[in-house]
């Protein structure tokens, strides 16, 4: 007799839920920018990081964590007036860009590892009860 194949433990399908639509789903805008242009514009780097970074930091159970998210935030929306009003900025947006993403994205996933496998909380989307 066939035995049924068990799927994801509820865990680890919140943790993942969590990594797809809390931490990948708001950098769709510059993943979609890169298909469309082959390239992202520094404002679009920048903008992208300090509202991410500022939110990211806003739902870390953390205080460390969100305090170097909130730091930069401010770093990188300041970043973002200096790219609008100069285009041709000589500084390396998208090498600290993608730094910062990885310096706000790796703990944060550490965390919401612990938070949903470990300690076996809800990932609730969408007004879910």
């Amino acid at each position: 007799m066939a035995k049924k194949i068990s799927g994801l433990d509820e865990h680890w399908t919140a943790f993942i839920k969590c990594i797809l639509v809390h931490m990948l789903l708001p950098l769709l805008p510059l993943f979609i920018e890169w298909l469309l242009t082959h390239k992202i514009s520094n404002s679009s780097y920048t903008i992208t990081i300090a509202i991410y970074a500022m939110t990211i930091g806003a739902s870390s159970t953390n205080s460390i964590i969100a305090i170097i998210c909130i730091f930069i935030g401010i770093i990188f929306s300041v970043l973002y007036g200096a790219a609008v009003s100069n285009p041709k900025l000589i500084f390396d947006i998208q090498l600290w860009s993608i730094m910062a993403l990885l310096t706000i994205f790796v703990p944060h996933a550490l965390e919401r590892y612990n938070r949903h496998v470990y300690e076996k909380q809800e990932f609730k989307i969408f007004g879910q009860k």
